[in-house]
């Protein structure tokens, strides 16, 4: 468990908080398709997610934030690795690194 948690939003704006804004960032993530196979599909699509969503936590807490706003998560089944020419997965999130204060 981090010392500080980290929300993560959809949309820009979070009401009754003040934000500071720190800027965008994101994370991405490649699977290779000869990872997928069977059943442990689906265990390996919930840890993909929850590494990438982490990572992207991180980032913001490195940036003194403690929420992401307008998150944007973009998944492409059809994804060629740059330099291996591997095919595969690709994860991408992006969003905003933000402080929010309550404003009451």
């Amino acid at each position: 468990m981090h010392t500080r948690d980290v929300m993560l939003y959809v949309s820009q704006q979070v009401s009754g908080t003040n934000a500071t804004y720190f800027g965008p960032i994101s994370s991405s993530l490649f699977i290779p398709d000869d990872v997928f196979s069977g059943s442990a599909r689906d265990v390996l699509w919930g840890k993909a997610k929850e590494e990438l969503y982490e990572s992207l936590k991180d980032k913001a807490r490195i940036l003194g934030g403690n929420a992401v706003v307008g998150c944007e998560t973009i998944l492409n089944p059809f994804a060629v690795e740059c330099g291996s020419g591997c095919t595969g997965l690709s994860l991408y999130i992006k969003g905003t690194a933000t402080k929010l204060d309550p404003l009451f």
